[in-house]
């Protein structure tokens, strides 16, 4: 990652993705400062998620609260710091706004397992929110469709020996019908 930051120091997600990975071991305390020296040097979405995240660990609600307001400011298209706010509003008892942020994140989800997530937060907050096997059909509809056509195919090509076969049939077993109702009258 390090490689790849030099090659590309614009690229602010691969510093939030080094400053993670080397602030891991760190001392809780440790590590939020380290994430907020990262917030303060590049005030992206992906920082000030990390420092929301850890503060939210520590449970420090108004400081967590303070950096995913301002992550999902940056990045409203992420559901990331709506399902952390999610998770903060139901520490705290505001079910409103969890299931505020709660929706959000489930309107900006893309991948299953966040959409299950999002989901969940919903029910919790006492909303109503898809099935779990309803947004497992629209993954699979939405991922796997493309293939259809060409499962159907191979699926044609396999069976095709059996299929004209049956069509031969067909013909010969209609006209031994005709012959037996011909002779029956």
């Amino acid at each position: 990652v390090t490689e790849a930051i030099r090659a590309a120091p614009e690229r602010v997600d691969l510093r939030c993705l080094l400053a993670d990975m080397r602030s891991a071991d760190l001392a809780p305390d440790e590590r939020r400062v380290a994430l907020l020296r990262l917030v303060y040097e590049t005030d992206a979405a992906c920082a000030h998620l990390l420092a929301g995240r850890s503060f939210l660990e520590a449970g420090d609600g108004a400081a967590a609260e303070a950096y995913l307001q301002r992550a999902a400011e940056l990045r409203p298209d992420r559901p990331e710091p709506h399902l952390l706010l999610a998770e903060l509003y139901r520490r705290e008892g505001d079910r409103g706004e969890a299931l505020r942020s709660a929706q959000a994140a489930l309107a900006n989800a893309q991948d299953l397992g966040t959409r299950l997530e999002a989901a969940d937060r919903i029910r919790m907050a006492g909303g109503v929110a898809p099935e779990r096997r309803r947004l497992i059909a629209e993954h699979v509809w939405r991922n796997y469709r493309q293939a259809g056509v060409p499962a159907l195919a191979f699926l044609v090509f396999l069976l095709h020996p059996l299929l004209v076969s049956a069509a031969r049939r067909r013909p010969a077993r209609l006209r031994g019908q005709e012959s037996m109702a011909d002779s029956a009258s």
